[in-house]
């Protein structure tokens, strides 16, 4: 039997970075892509004051040292490393790996409390998703055109909504 292809979706960030895009062209049109925001895609209005400050000032250090956007990679490494820095090291009874990570454990932030727009709520041992961070932000881009991606879902982040777009094949 014939079975169309509705939708296709990426799950690695190479389908969402626009090199992506430029490679493929037409051709990537309609693919969906899940992975993590880029630093212009969050909007501080979502974020706490001290993570939304977070963002705007690591943007401003990153352009002017890098003189190009934030990619979703760098905004991910900073994110983690100041909800590191910010909320775990403080709450930690001793700098031992055991302490940092009684510490991990015992954050919790909600949505919104990482610059990326991530919070930390990390499953403990035993659990089926141990270590694993439950507060992870993402995202699922869309290409609407050929060389234009954009952030289609979660509401909260999305520039448009999703769209029913024709696949080539």
């Amino acid at each position: 039997a014939h079975v169309p292809l509705m939708a296709a979706i990426g799950t690695s960030s190479s389908y969402c970075m626009p090199a992506f895009g430029a490679a493929l062209g037409a051709a990537a049109v309609g693919l969906f892509a899940s992975d993590k925001p880029d630093a212009d895609d969050v909007r501080p209005s979502t974020l706490r004051p001290d993570a939304a400050a977070a963002l705007r000032w690591v943007q401003s250090k990153y352009e002017k040292r890098f003189h190009t956007d934030m990619s979703a990679a760098a905004l991910a490494g900073f994110a983690n490393t100041w909800g590191l820095l910010v909320h775990v090291l403080p709450a930690a009874s001793s700098m031992t790996p055991a302490g940092v990570a009684r510490a991990a454990l015992s954050v919790k932030l909600p949505l919104g409390g990482l610059p990326n727009g991530s919070g930390i709520d990390f499953a403990g041992p035993g659990t089926a998703a141990a270590g694993s961070n439950r507060n992870a932000a993402s995202v699922i881009w869309q290409w609407v055109a050929p060389g234009k991606r954009t952030v289609v879902w979660p509401p909260s982040f999305a520039y448009e909504p999703l769209k029913v777009l024709p696949i080539e094949q």
